[in-house]
């Protein structure tokens, strides 16, 4: 699951993952315990951010961030272009980068409109429940993605997020761990809840056992 939280002198930010491809990762561990991470790794596509957005994330970015525990990636907004008449066209921006505030990045771009620094005629907020954030170009021979390339330089519309795995493996020692060490605690310590689980019933079967005894 996704978390992040800063606490005295140490700091952690780890973006939130599919349910299944954690799953699928956790049956191989349990039937093997001594799969490697590059194994691990193709069923983890990488985060998985509810917010959506396109995740610029190069093998080898992938391979620093669930073996060292630490590194980055670029999520950039989606968007499409709607025709209108007379060959003029607008940008539709239908998902942003995961937790970032969706009037920030409306106020950023209608400050470069302001000072004129992108061929943008307006910015309108469309958005109910679904993201629809509407950018008007200048005029209809303006480049669609250099507009886009020169907003995401500018704007909140591309971030990077910074992964920092930083746990507590067994629940005391604060360390920054991988994928594959990460997992292997939750198993350990689904282990110890299910035996837990387990002596708890069968301490209250015992305890109606005595009871029963007495009836009888």
């Amino acid at each position: 699951n996704g978390s992040s939280g800063i606490a005295v002198g140490m700091a952690t930010n780890i973006p939130p993952h599919n349910l299944n491809e954690l799953n699928d990762c956790l049956i191989l561990l349990i039937n093997n315990p001594n799969t490697k991470t590059s194994q691990l790794l193709q069923k983890i596509m990488g985060p998985d951010l509810p917010t959506g957005g396109e995740k610029i994330l190069k093998n080898y970015e992938k391979k620093e961030i669930y073996i060292k525990g630490k590194g980055s990636f670029l999520i950039n907004s989606r968007w499409i272009i709607e025709n209108l008449k007379n060959g003029l066209y607008q940008i539709v921006i239908n998902e942003i980068p995961y937790q970032i505030n969706k009037t920030k990045i409306i106020e950023q771009i209608a400050n470069l409109i302001n000072s004129k620094k992108i061929p943008l005629d307006d910015i309108i907020d469309e958005s109910d429940e679904n993201i629809r954030i509407i950018l008007k170009p200048k005029n209809r021979n303006i480049n669609a993605d250099k507009l886009m390339q020169l907003c995401f330089k500018l704007s909140d519309l591309s971030t990077r997020f910074s992964c920092n795995f930083n746990v507590l493996e067994n629940g005391i020692e604060p360390k920054q761990l991988g994928l594959k060490d990460i997992l292997s605690n939750f198993i350990n310590y689904r282990k110890i809840s299910i035996k837990r689980k387990s002596e708890f019933n069968i301490n209250k079967i015992k305890l109606r056992l005595e009871i029963l005894d007495g009836f009888l």
